[in-house]
């Protein structure tokens, strides 16, 4: 359904010659890929706030997408599974949160393995985005700075004593990015 509205949008805005016909492919993909990520993050949002998560949700989301946006990792054939799949993993890391803030050594252990994870892997290049070796390379080393980054703020955050529900959402985005680009790394990697 999405994609048939955009299609209808973008054929419209040829028609009208408010683009050109060699970019309605970039139009179709760059409208898609805003339209699912404002759906989605949307949905999570309004989860968020149902379940009363809405600034721990708001740390999770930036952690989980400033280094997903890097790293890449898994991803489903379709919107819908993603969507879904999405949001599944989302109501599974509030359970998560309410048992993992009570043990914050495996919280911990969990983290540091994860970072370890991208700081070893880095970025998967996925069969869709197909990077060059400079552009992989690139990808790498932004993501491994990305995830000290982040690893310091949480360990600085938690030494001064910060809200544990909020570091552990911060923690858990780092937590599934580091799933998703492992299991990416065994399933989709282009060799």
């Amino acid at each position: 359904m999405i994609t048939k509205a955009i299609k209808y949008l973008v054929n419209q805005l040829v028609e009208n010659e408010l683009i050109e016909e060699i970019q309605r492919d970039e139009y179709l993909y760059s409208l898609e890929c805003f339209i699912e990520g404002i759906l989605t993050t949307g949905s999570i949002l309004i989860l968020a706030i149902c379940f009363r998560k809405l600034i721990p949700t708001i740390m999770f989301l930036l952690f989980f997408f400033s280094l997903r946006r890097r790293t890449g990792g898994f991803h489903l054939d379709t919107f819908g599974s993603c969507y879904i799949g999405t949001l599944i993993l989302y109501v599974l890391i509030i359970i998560s949160a309410e048992y993992i803030i009570r043990e914050p050594v495996l919280l911990a252990l969990l983290t540091v393995c994860a970072c370890v994870s991208i700081l070893i892997i880095g970025t998967v290049n996925h069969p869709n985005i197909d990077m060059s070796k400079e552009e992989l390379k690139a990808a790498k080393m932004t993501s491994r700075l990305l995830v000290s980054l982040l690893m310091m703020l949480v360990g600085f955050l938690w030494w001064v004593g910060t809200n544990m529900e909020i570091i552990a959402y911060m923690c858990l985005g780092i937590i599934l990015c580091a799933s998703l680009l492992v299991i990416a790394k065994i399933e989709q990697e282009v060799k």
